[in-house]
């Protein structure tokens, strides 16, 4: 008797388990799952620009929690206007990850390089220290941790 019990509740448990789309109260609806954030593009500035454009960052997610992210103002791409400006180029790391109904939280580390040009900027990195011909700019390795709000 126990196990024809056993396997009606067995069977049974499928058809009488909620759904999570349903909701157990009348005129709520349950929080909606985030979507996953494949290309992100964020706007603002920098005090290491004196070009007045603002700098662009475009985050692309690569696969589980890996992603490539690069920002700058676009020099030499978008305009060609003489001025200090950092570029920064990075592979990132998710690993935490924070669900709310008000948005997703994120902790990443991250490592790249960095170029800092201060004169008229040429093709290419220039890593180490400037030389007598290209005074313009300089790159070199840089590391991040990040904390990210997402709505």
């Amino acid at each position: 008797m126990r196990f024809l019990v056993g396997m009606m509740l067995i069977c049974m448990s499928p058809i009488v388990r909620a759904q999570p789309t349903e909701s157990i109260e009348d005129g709520t609806a349950p929080p909606a799952t985030p979507t996953t954030n494949r290309l992100n593009m964020r706007f603002g500035g920098a005090t290491s620009d004196d070009t007045g454009r603002p700098t662009i960052c475009l985050d692309v997610r690569i696969i589980a929690g890996f992603s490539l992210e690069s920002c700058g103002t676009g020099q030499a791409i978008i305009h060609n206007e003489p001025g200090r400006e950092m570029a920064h180029f990075r592979g990132t790391w998710t690993f935490l990850e924070k669900q709310t109904s008000r948005g997703v939280g994120k902790l990443r580390v991250g490592g790249g390089f960095a170029e800092l040009q201060v004169g008229q900027d040429h093709p290419g990195f220039n890593f180490g220290e400037p030389d007598a011909v290209d005074r313009g700019s300089v790159a070199g390795p840089e590391a991040v941790v990040q904390a990210q709000w997402m709505v």
